[in-house]
């Protein structure tokens, strides 16, 4: 039972850590989400316009190579 739950984590690890890209844009999202009581609503913008881009673009260039 347990094997069958870890193992999408274990897929889904594999796949933030696998490509700096990605990894680059959830940490990005990681910083947004700290931030976010903080109360730095231009700083979130800019990291919200940056990261889901690279999120994106680097999943898309994944799945086409």
């Amino acid at each position: 039972m347990l094997p069958r739950l870890l193992r999408p984590l274990r897929a889904l690890y594999q796949f933030l850590v696998g490509d700096p890209l990605i990894l680059s844009g959830v940490v990005l999202l990681f910083v947004l989400l700290l931030l976010l009581p903080v109360g730095l609503a231009p700083l979130h913008a800019v990291l919200l316009v940056v990261a889901l881009p690279v999120i994106l673009a680097a999943s898309l260039w994944r799945e086409l190579h």
